[in-house]
């Protein structure tokens, strides 16, 4: 198995994913590290979904080509689905091909 280090916020796009309710059928995406409305990309169309996930990560690997990393910060309880949606976004990023991709899923 390989090891790799821990993914400080600073060095990584970050992806927030929060649970609606306990079921985690409903969540919210915001780009970065807080739950700002003005944030938030929508998730009622997965297509949607992956292209704005796509070009956010795009766009901040272009002006912040320093960074490794993408971290994708999840509940416990949002589905894996879910996940599965905002990775595929992640790969429609050509800068995001070369990064390592790290998912980080908190209990609550």
């Amino acid at each position: 198995a390989n090891m790799n280090d821990a993914v400080a916020d600073k060095n990584a796009v970050v992806l927030l994913m929060i649970a609606g309710d306990e079921t985690g059928k409903s969540y919210s995406v915001y780009k970065g590290t807080t739950k700002d409305d003005a944030m938030t990309i929508p998730v009622e169309d997965s297509e949607v979904l992956e292209e704005e996930v796509g070009d956010f990560v795009e766009g901040e690997f272009s002006q912040y080509p320093t960074k490794r990393a993408v971290l994708i910060k999840a509940e416990g309880n949002v589905r894996t689905g879910a996940v599965e949606s905002v990775k595929r976004g992640v790969a429609r990023s050509a800068l995001a091909q070369e990064k390592e991709i790290h998912i980080a899923v908190q209990e609550k």
